[in-house]
């Protein structure tokens, strides 16, 4: 499988679900790419960088790479505030699956 990374690109985590112990499912929205689900390995772990951000209608800028089945994010940083509840939801709706 060929291996693509996808660096600084503006994104709202819509969902996560836990996948293990440690480790989450991460459903993001990104501008370029559309949704996109990522494997977060390790993110629940108290001395995770990634816990305290990848919250649901976070913003953020995030790096991701991997291969086409199973790519993870790699750097993520908060990009302003987080979006009203009731608004990030219904635009959750309207995204196709």
């Amino acid at each position: 499988m060929a291996t693509k990374r996808i660096s600084d690109e503006p994104a709202y985590v819509l969902h996560r679900y836990d996948w293990s112990e440690s480790s989450l499912i991460l459903e993001v929205f990104t501008r370029q790419y559309g949704r996109v689900a990522l494997v977060a390995r390790g993110a629940k772990k108290p001395s995770s960088s990634f816990r305290p951000i990848l919250l649901p209608l976070q913003p953020l800028h995030i790096a991701f790479g991997g291969d086409a089945e199973n790519p993870h994010p790699e750097k993520c940083g908060m990009a302003g505030r987080p979006c009203h509840a009731h608004r990030g939801r219904a635009a959750v709706g309207l995204l196709p699956q």
